[in-house]
């Protein structure tokens, strides 16, 4: 980096997209090969009635995850994509949901999120910053 003062925001924003990955991998780890039956069992995701989740691909699986995701976080939106999840989903309750599947599913999703505007971030001071 040519300009110096862009050291500590790189050093920053490399750090938030190094916490969210780490977070990603862990929570993707746990919520994908060892604790899917307790989540899946938990949340009862209605395309789980045609095949079960160890056999679906991972982006379907994905997308079941994502539909939990967006239920537990904005129950009563109606529209889009979160609407969708919330018609899908509508027979869970979110605050009945135990923590450990909760924590699991924003874990996730949330460090995805965040990795992405980061990376952006990133890229931009980078970008600056030659």
């Amino acid at each position: 980096m040519s300009n110096p003062a862009f050291i500590p925001l790189f050093q920053l924003t490399f750090g938030i997209f190094l916490l969210c990955f780490a977070a990603l991998v862990i929570c993707g780890m746990l919520l994908f090969y060892i604790k899917h039956d307790k989540v899946n069992a938990v949340m009862q995701h209605p395309y789980l009635q045609y095949k079960p989740f160890k056999q679906l691909p991972l982006t379907i699986r994905a997308t079941i995850v994502l539909d939990y995701y967006l239920h537990l976080a904005f129950p009563k939106r109606r529209f889009w994509i979160i609407g969708q999840a919330n018609y899908l989903l509508s027979h869970v309750d979110p605050a009945q949901v135990p923590k450990d599947v909760k924590w699991l599913i924003y874990g996730f999703w949330s460090a995805c999120w965040l990795g992405m505007i980061d990376m952006a971030a990133l890229w931009g001071v980078l970008t600056l910053g030659q």
